[in-house]
């Protein structure tokens, strides 16, 4: 690997600069362990995880490689759960299966006797700061998270461990934020990337958390591409202090490595990234059709052939804004009330998105029972990983994601591209885009 600033693979002690990106409910033990074991960061989600639950897959995941292995956790705090939320909860599950019953999908779980929903006692989830002891304890060598920001004293106390802690920001200001809370290295995400935004701190021209119209606890500020974002954190988090920097970037600190996520699925992404300054890339949607994947087939089928079109932002299957595939559920979701407003008295409207419950309540209430109420997560780049760039052709053309969803493909095609994917490991899509960047980059450098 023909390598831009070597810092970053002496603090996450990798051999090439490609961190896969920790997609829970698509990252398998074996997904992590080919990604490390490719010289590679494999990461494992655990965000929200038990204690006990977050141990048992990183053993699970040691077993099958003796390589470094990144954790990633969710830095945030569980909502209190209160006589309004249980409340909400059971409007909003009333609401969800009104929707997919006009749909015609699957019945979600209806507790037509108004006794909150399960999901209201967050049974099996935990904050972070259950996890962090077990990180220490299973001598993990790097810790990353999102949706926040971990205390100084729990960074410094994971270092104090030998851990290098990450953190994931979408903007200057979260990335300024993650250095003067001392991380190792920053994630700057931008806005082509696939799944939950990691946004965590408001902007000015947002309204302020906690606001009295508002029932979310998370902020959403404007998505930033990475081809814009990238260049501005590089320049502000490792700012020498000149003039050149106006945003206050701490100065004559030491060298804190950027990576990029977001839209990077090939060897000309890549480098177009380190080009921009990146240090390291994440990875995610191109391993989503693998082996190693968790992913539904339904899931798989969808991604692989999206168009460039296909993806939006919804915040309706969890509470927060995540990119993902449009399907029936996250089109009909705003053509509802909100939740507050019981079932029996639906009219026309639409779902404000200051409505939804905070995550993760939201989330368990659309727990996948049909795949077309359940989330196809996907970045904007998922498209390139399907029919178009390896030659499989339908009849008319790109198929829209939602078509195979319903199955509205031909069964031969269907399973052409099922066998041509989903038979790749992580392994095999790993080594084609290490290839592939050490080819340019050679080219570039005018090195044959």
């Amino acid at each position: 690997m023909l390598n831009m600033n070597n810092n970053i693979l002496k603090i996450l002690q990798v051999s090439n600069a490609f961190i896969q990106a920790p997609m829970l409910g698509i990252t398998s033990p074996a997904m992590v362990s080919a990604i490390s074991n490719t010289g590679g960061l494999g990461s494992l989600p655990v965000g929200g995880l038990s204690a006990e639950h977050t141990r048992n897959l990183i053993r699970e995941t040691k077993k099958l490689t003796n390589c470094v292995i990144n954790v990633n956790t969710f830095a945030y705090e569980l909502p209190e759960i209160s006589d309004s939320l249980n409340t909400s909860a059971t409007n909003m599950a009333l609401t969800l299966n009104d929707i997919s019953v006009s749909a015609g999908l699957s019945n979600v779980n209806v507790h037509s006797d108004n006794k909150p929903p399960p999901c209201c006692s967050l049974e099996g989830m935990a904050s972070y700061k259950d996890q962090i002891p077990v990180f220490i304890e299973e001598n993990i060598s790097v810790v990353s998270f999102t949706f926040g920001c971990m205390t100084k004293e729990e960074i410094k106390k994971l270092q104090n461990a030998r851990i290098a802690v990450v953190g994931t920001a979408t903007n200057v200001a979260e990335a300024l934020y993650l250095k003067e809370h001392g991380v190792d290295v920053i994630i700057a995400q931008g806005y082509e990337a696939g799944g939950h935004r990691g946004s965590f701190l408001p902007v000015p021209s947002q309204r302020p958390l906690g606001a009295a119209n508002s029932s979310r606890e998370t902020c959403d500020p404007p998505g930033i591409g990475l081809f814009s974002l990238l260049p501005q954190v590089c320049a502000a988090v490792n700012s020498s202090g000149l003039s050149c920097s106006p945003r206050g970037a701490p100065s004559r600190t030491k060298y804190t490595p950027i990576v990029a996520a977001g839209g990077i699925y090939s060897g000309r992404t890549a480098v177009a990234a380190y080009t921009l300054g990146a240090d390291a890339v994440q990875l995610g949607s191109c391993f989503i059709n693998t082996k190693e994947s968790l992913a539904t087939q339904a899931h798989k089928r969808a991604v692989a052939t999206a168009a460039d079109t296909c993806t939006d932002y919804t915040a309706a299957f969890s509470g927060r804004s995540a990119r993902g595939l449009r399907n029936t559920f996250s089109g009909l979701m705003y053509k509802y009330p909100p939740a507050e407003t019981p079932c029996a008295n639906i009219a026309p409207g639409s779902v404000e998105e200051s409505t939804l419950l905070p995550y993760p309540v939201q989330n368990i209430l659309t727990t996948p029972g049909n795949s077309e109420f359940s989330n196809i997560w996907a970045g904007q780049s998922s498209g390139r990983y399907g029919s178009c760039s390896i030659g499989i052709g339908f009849d008319s053309g790109v198929v829209p994601a939602v078509a195979l969803v319903n199955d509205e493909i031909p069964d031969d095609d269907v399973e052409t591209l099922l066998e041509t994917f989903g038979n790749r490991s992580c392994k095999d899509v790993l080594y084609d885009i290490v290839s592939d960047t050490n080819s340019i980059l050679s080219k570039q450098m005018g090195l044959y």
